[in-house]
């Protein structure tokens, strides 16, 4: 047990603090598969399989889905 989890647990110093912080969001990310679906307005949206995707708010969207897309990192 590390010394921040002892000292949560105890009510210590950071008590109700979580350690790890969540991870970023990527930039852009790039889709394995073809992969779409339809909104609560009935709106489809849908992106191809190698698509780059840089825009925040699909990004977003692709994560909380779990779509099937990873990192991009440009070289």
């Amino acid at each position: 047990m590390d010394q921040n989890t002892e000292l949560n647990q105890q009510g210590g110093e950071g008590a109700g603090v979580p350690t790890k912080q969540p991870d970023a969001a990527p930039k852009k990310m790039i889709l394995q598969a073809l992969y779409g679906f339809y909104d609560d307005a009935g709106r489809l949206w849908q992106w191809v399989e190698g698509q780059i995707v840089d825009d925040v708010e699909h990004i977003k969207m692709l994560v909380e889905r779990k779509a099937p897309a990873v990192e991009h990192k440009e070289d």
